[in-house]
Formats: C-alpha cells, structure tokens, sequence
C-alpha cells in the first residue's frame, strides 16, 4: 500500500505544475522527512501540499489540498502492541481560508481544515474525521522594510498530540530587505534573505499527529480494542535552506533536532494503552516547490 501511494504523489506532483495564471503564490509542494532512532522506533514522512488564493474587494480567500502519509517502523515493541498494524497513516484534508480587511492596519482570519488521519485499514467513518480550525486577528505596523505585525488568536487541532483548543500567537518584524523574525507559539523563527535565490531559516516549533487505527489492538490481556488512536507529538529545533533554482522552483533542504518526542496508542477515550518510550534525535526534510512567482 505504501507504494501506491507513493505513486499517487508522484502523479498528483505532475498533474498540479500547470496550474494557475497569477503571480506571486506558491501552489505545490512535495518533501520527504525521516527522524530515525527516537527509541526503537522510526518515522519517514511523504507530504504533498496544494494551495491557490484570490483577493476580492476586502477579502481574500484560499482553498488547497493536503496529503501526509506517514510509515512508523516500530522494533522491538512488545507483541501486543500489534506494532504490524500500525505501519502507516494517512491524513488527507481540503483547506479554506478566508482574510477580511478592516481597514489599512486590521484584519480577520478563519481557517478551516477538515481531514481523514487514519490507517485506512477498515471502512472510514466519524473516528477517522479530524476537524482543525483557527480564528485570529491581526493588526499591522509601519509597511515594507519597516514593518511588524501582531497575531491573536485561538486554534483547535492536534499540536500536542490530540484535538484540543491551543492560544495562538505571534509578533513579525521585518528589520530590513534580508532578516525578518517571528515570535509566537506554537512556532518561532528567524529568516536571513541573502539574495532572491537564498533563503536561510532558523526554527523552533511544537508540532503533532493523530490518527485512527481502525485495525484490531489487542492489550497485553489479549482483549481486543477497536478504533484506538496514534499520537506523536514533538517539540524540534531547525535549520532550513531554500534555493530558488529557477524563477517558478525552489528545493528545500531542512536538518534538525527533535529534542522532545511523545509517541503512544490511546483508547477512545484518549487514556494511555501503551507509550512507546521515545527519545531525542535528529530529523532532515528534503523538498521541491513550484510557484508562480517570476
């Protein structure tokens, strides 16, 4: 199965580079990531990324595809774990979202995005829905080179590992034509623009998955638990180099560390079945963009 859908990324990647007419945004991504070693278990990661938006009068709007799949290599786990099941994990998801200008320095943000996070391995139903959503406003300072900006907000998705409500906020300053810098949560970072070709990005950020495992478990007392639930949840430091190569590409190369990882099967009602034990390690993510930038 994990070759199958590698080949619907390879084919999806084709079929997006045609797309769109304007200037100026970034409509396709692939990249490819593995941290390795974070106890006895692996993880490589396959992500595709669409996305296409469009101002009208005071709005802008926003709608693109995502599709994640995600192969844990689980060893020396304790066979009732039932770690074969649990290979991979698909998340698939439509985004949406909707920006309403107030005026020249405030503005409105929803966004939506709905998913399946699943094995795929039985018949989808509600268990393998996942709903996320933010709602934030942002007021805006100064403009061009001399320009900052201030996010609030409230979010609900599974930045630690499950769906929950999370506060989002950030404060970007440009300092000048080469470095600008975010400082919020549930992500930090700073940006060194050498020239139009070289961008060079320093990060820390908190990120999760959840996912149905609509396969059979079977606890250490041989009782079977159905739809039981994968969460990994970390917090990694990065370094990420972006080479624009041609006026519509630009590959990514990204290494870090992953410093705090949280790996574990629950049941429906998110009580801990078994944590897998994980440590630190570190990760790198290759990638290839195509944008209608010139």
């Amino acid at each position: 199965m994990r070759d199958h859908f590698k080949l619907i990324i390879l084919i999806f990647s084709t079929v997006n580079i045609g797309l769109g007419q304007d200037v100026g945004q970034e409509l396709f991504g692939f990249d490819y990531s593995t941290i390795q070693g974070i106890g006895d278990t692996s993880i490589e990661k396959y992500s595709i990324d669409t996305y296409l938006d469009t101002d009208y009068k005071k709005t802008n709007i926003g709608f693109g595809f995502i599709y994640d799949n995600y192969n844990f290599l689980f060893t020396n786990a304790p066979f009732y774990t039932g770690s074969e099941l649990y290979t991979d994990l698909h998340t698939i998801g439509a985004k949406l979202s909707y920006t309403y200008l107030v005026n020249d320095t405030w503005s409105a943000n929803l966004f939506v995005l709905p998913m399946i996070s699943s094995d795929l391995e039985q018949k989808i139903t509600n268990e393998d829905i996942v709903i996320n959503a933010k709602a934030t406003v942002t007021k805006k300072w100064g403009s061009g080179m001399n320009s900052s900006s201030l996010l609030l907000g409230i979010g609900y998705d599974t930045t630690f590992g499950v769906p929950q409500l999370i506060p989002l906020i950030s404060y970007q300053k440009r300092i000048n034509l080469q470095w600008e810098y975010i400082l919020g949560f549930p992500e930090t970072y700073i940006n060194f623009h050498h020239n139009t070709r070289h961008i060079i990005s320093a990060a820390t950020a908190i990120t999760g998955l959840y996912g149905n495992l609509s396969s059979p478990f079977y606890d250490e007392d041989i009782r079977m638990i159905s739809n039981t639930k994968l969460t990994y949840k970390t917090a990694a430091t990065s370094l990420e180099y972006k080479y624009r190569i041609q006026p519509h590409w630009t590959t990514v190369v990204k290494a870090g560390y992953s410093f705090y990882n949280e790996l574990a099967i629950l049941d429906k009602d998110h009580t801990t079945i078994y944590d897998f034990n994980t440590d630190s390690s570190f990760f790198i993510t290759m990638g290839l963009k195509f944008n209608l930038n010139k």
